[in-house]
């Protein structure tokens, strides 16, 4: 994943555009299924950086957000809990395979569940297991829309998630062959409680990223009131090293 500096740089040098609506709707309906929540998606050119999601509050440098900075640099409204996506403006293309898109979706899927686990405040001895609940909850999902429509690769989808969740949970060790799956880091570090880990919101489409979090994992996974953050005052995550050991 690139560093928020890359981020910042990019904003700031021009090369990075809001993506119309009529030329992301099709992969803003297939997160959707996953991630129901508000969403930006910052088009850059191919080859720039690497899909990068990040929160509309993330401190690209000391006391400026990374929201406020899309908002001026793109003239775009950036509500509070809103999930800011970088990527590759070629996934939007009507060329783009379903492969590809599985490809680029399952990278931004597994940035949003590591966000989630950074900001959700749960046991140490929950996070990866709730983590990886997630994760396998999203390739069922997927398998149902692959079989559907088309529109997208389960299994370059599922290749992409666990290749990014393997990154972080072996902190940052360079990708393996053949690749990583998912019931792989399910045998080494476990899964979830069931009932810890909800399909889908059950109250309709959440707005935000911290009420999509309250409504896909129960509260008795957590410690305490840790997403309940407001626009009139946001709390400061407390970012966990998700090692697994």
């Amino acid at each position: 994943m690139s560093s928020r500096k890359d981020v910042l740089g990019i904003l700031w040098s021009h090369k990075a555009k809001v993506v119309p609506d009529r030329e992301s709707a099709l992969f803003k309906a297939l997160l959707a299924s996953l991630y129901p929540g508000r969403v930006i998606l910052i088009g850059v050119e191919d080859g720039t950086i690497a899909e990068r999601v990040l929160l509309d509050d993330t401190e690209v440098v000391p006391a400026l957000s990374l929201g406020d900075v899309v908002a001026e640099e793109l003239n775009v409204s950036v509500p509070y809990g809103t999930v800011i996506a970088f990527v590759s403006v070629a996934v939007f293309s009507s060329d783009a395979s379903a492969a590809i898109r599985g490809d680029v979706i399952g990278r931004v899927y597994a940035q949003i569940l590591v966000e989630a686990l950074h900001r959700g405040g749960f046991p140490m001895d929950r996070e990866t297991g709730l983590l990886l609940g997630l994760a396998e909850s999203a390739v069922a999902a997927v398998s149902q829309i692959e079989a559907g429509t088309g529109l997208i690769c389960r299994g370059a989808f599922e290749q992409a998630l666990a290749a990014t969740l393997r990154s972080v949970l072996f902190g940052g060790v360079p990708a393996v062959d053949p690749p990583v799956r998912l019931k792989d880091l399910k045998a080494r570090y476990g899964a979830a409680h069931q009932a810890d880990v909800s399909r889908a919101a059950e109250a309709g489409v959440p707005s935000s990223f911290e009420e999509w979090l309250l409504a896909v994992a129960s509260s008795e996974a957590r410690l305490g009131d840790s997403v309940g953050a407001t626009d009139g005052g946001r709390k400061t995550a407390v970012l966990k090293n998700l090692t697994g050991h």
